[in-house]
Order: structure tokens, then C-alpha cells, then sequence
């Protein structure tokens, strides 16, 4: 598995990523997750709805999509 946050990934791949803390705080990464399931590295403190993520404090468990 994997244990590197989604953000840490997309930039190693040159993907562009809102973001302001990376720690789960702001929100501003705030996406959907359309399939799949995720793991928290640290439960966020933003307020999230179901079916969205913040990918700077979750890593993929196994295939996942998402909504950019």
C-alpha cells in the first residue's frame, strides 16, 4: 500500500493542486470521491460531506476516482 498523502503523488507526477495548510485543516483540497475507498493519515478537521475527501490526509486503498 501506498503511504504517501494524494497531494505528495500528483505533484511528484507535475499535477497541479489546490491547497493551503496540507494537514487537513482549510479544506481548500476538498474533492469527491467518485469510487473506491481511502485510509486517513489523520482524521481532517475541515468539514468534509459524504463522498468527499481532502487528499492532503488520505492515501488510495487500492483503485480509486475522483473528481478534479
Amino acid at each position: 500500500m501506498n503511504t504517501l498523502p494524494f497531494w505528495r503523488r500528483w505533484e511528484s507526477h507535475n499535477v497541479a493542486v489546490e491547497y493551503q495548510c496540507r494537514e487537513g485543516y482549510c479544506g481548500s483540497c476538498r474533492t469527491r470521491l467518485v469510487a473506491g475507498q481511502v485510509d486517513w493519515i489523520a482524521e481532517p478537521l475541515a468539514f468534509i460531506q459524504p463522498g468527499e475527501i481532502l487528499p492532503c490526509c488520505c492515501r488510495a486503498k487500492g483503485d480509486i476516482e475522483i473528481e478534479m
